[in-house]
């Protein structure tokens, strides 16, 4: 047997192990999103330096996600 044949053996072992569901580790999140626009009212270079907050009363349309993860 040669390199060539564990190679495509140590391939399909990790295939499987990676499709593998594990019921402990199966996390089932849900979640919702939002859009919407984020004006800025007031001076936030305090807060970051990125150049799309630095101008008053620009607007800036955003999509949120929020995810649900159950305890």
């Amino acid at each position: 047997m040669n390199l060539h044949y564990y190679r495509i053996i140590f391939h399909e072992k990790m295939v499987y192990f990676d499709r593998e569901r594990i019921q402990e580790r199966l996390l089932i999140s849900k979640g919702s999103d939002a859009f919407g626009a984020f004006k800025v009212t007031h001076y936030n270079i305090r807060f970051t330096e990125a150049k799309i907050f630095y101008e008053i009363g620009k607007e800036t349309k955003v999509i949120m996600h929020f995810d649900f993860l159950p305890a």
